[in-house]
């Protein structure tokens, strides 16, 4: 049995309640089905960037790390490296294991690498990541850990009442790049000098198609509040994604469409084609269980393309190959090589062949049905998190993750690690106000010894 801290960044930031992302619910599951206990940091919570480590100014970091020291971890499993603070990991000495949901150049807080390089290993998802996180962080292959596409989603005998789904974004996260431009305009700058930032706009953006793993480096002359490299990098990718998915969805809206997601991203949409719009869904599909019902009510369920240049695919892949639903893909090498052996899925290389495979397999029952089996037994025989983890617990040694026990795993609320703003004098209950004199006494002795600031 392993005490594991599990920290992530949540892709369901847009939501009331908070939910992690069905792929991390589902790794989580499986780790503490397996007899491991799990602490959960979703650090949306906890820090204002993904790109950084640096923490929301409510938030005691002494607090923090003391609930993570008094959980004691074995192992840190984190996603892109994002981490709450800079002290956990100058606070605890055990392996921390890395998992690349994007290319390196968004994870956070690279430094934190090179500090605690000895502890670092790192999750093998995609050649192409694998080859980039051994380039830019000079790691050796006894530092990398096969772990291929996985899922904890099942097949449930659910009536199929949809054509076709899809749940996720379009990508259109542009806003503060659109605000720029329009910013340039109405300065009272030289036409010419107008033209020519926007020219040199978009030569860099083309030059940095060619090989997207490198940082965008324009300067945006006049932004007040400049981005940082990484951030604008990742806008980039979302404005490819967002043209690529946009044709496709487009192709699809007479075939009974629904879309789930960021509701205002999918809103504006509404004026280049609000067939879009109309297909969307208000209702809310986020976590596990809703993906669970969403895709096996499904015929046919949608990945679409990304603008990250990696071989690899979305989690929801996986998530929809387990399901009732007939996975509609874009052609990727990975899943091509993952389906070898048991089922010839199709797939499309253009919005135009999307369209094609969809008006076929929504007229053959049989066929979808013949698909849907193949994909299913092909996931429970080589994408469950269990498959991967003895190759964890040979690779880190003395870390235990397959146990006949079952564990335990909870969330670290931040009302347990924010100050003085959520526990004030207004509080009426007696403890609230008992606990709010010994934190301030906390406070003020930690700040005179110079333990925080």
């Amino acid at each position: 049995m392993a005490n594991i801290l599990f920290t992530a960044v949540s892709n369901a930031a847009f939501t009331k309640e908070r939910f992690a992302d069905s792929y991390t619910e589902g790794f989580m599951n499986a780790l503490a089905r397996n007899g491991n206990n799990v602490l959960y940091l979703q650090n949306n919570d906890y820090i204002d960037t993904p790109y950084t480590s640096d923490l929301k100014k409510d938030i005691n970091e002494h607090i923090l790390v003391n609930e993570v020291k008094e959980f004691k971890p074995d192992l840190i499993i984190t996603f892109n490296n994002s981490f709450p603070g800079s002290r956990i990991l100058r606070e605890t000495n055990c392996p921390v294991l890395v998992y690349p949901a994007d290319i390196p150049h968004f994870w956070s807080s690279p430094e934190f690498i090179s500090e605690y390089k000895e502890r670092y290993y790192f999750l093998d998802a995609t050649d192409t990541i694998t080859n980039d996180i051994k380039a830019k962080f000079n790691i050796t292959d006894e530092r990398i850990i096969p772990f291929g596409p996985a899922t904890d989603l099942r097949a449930e005998p659910i009536e199929q009442d949809l054509n076709i789904s899809f749940i996720g974004s379009i990508g259109n996260y542009v806003d503060y790049m659109m605000d720029y431009f329009k910013k340039i305009h109405w300065m009272n700058l030289p036409i010419e000098e107008k033209n020519n930032i926007k020219d040199s706009f978009f030569n860099q953006f083309e030059k940095w198609q060619e090989n997207k793993f490198q940082l965008f480096d324009f300067d945006f002359p006049y932004m007040d509040n400049k981005r940082s490299y990484s951030e604008t990098t990742s806008r980039l990718v979302l404005l490819l994604t967002c043209k690529q998915r946009f044709e496709v969805l487009s192709q699809l809206t007479d075939f009974g469409l629904k879309v789930f997601g960021h509701v205002p991203s999918w809103i504006n949409t509404m004026p280049y084609n609000y067939n879009i719009l109309k297909s969307l869904d208000y209702n809310l599909s986020v976590s596990l269980e809703h993906s669970t019902y969403n895709y096996n009510r499904s015929k046919i369920s949608l990945n679409l393309p990304h603008g990250q240049p990696t071989d690899g695919f979305s989690w929801r892949v996986c998530d929809i190959l387990a399901s009732n639903a007939v996975l509609l893909s874009n052609r990727k090498k990975d899943l091509v090589k993952l389906l070898d052996g048991y089922v010839d899925l199709p797939m499309y290389e253009s919005a135009a062949e999307a369209r094609d495979l969809a008006e076929k397999l929504l007229k053959d029952d049989v066929w979808r049905k013949e698909l849907s089996l193949a994909s299913q037994q092909m996931v429970n025989e080589k994408c469950r998190f269990e498959t991967y983890f003895k190759g964890v617990e040979e690779t880190i040694k003395g870390v235990a993750l397959l146990q006949p026990a079952s564990g335990k795993q909870r969330k670290l609320e931040p009302t347990k690690t924010f100050f003085s703003k959520t526990i004030t004098k207004k509080s009426t209950s007696f403890k609230n106000k008992i606990r709010y004199k010994i934190w301030k006494h906390l406070d003020k002795v930690l700040r005179k010894k110079g333990i925080i600031s």
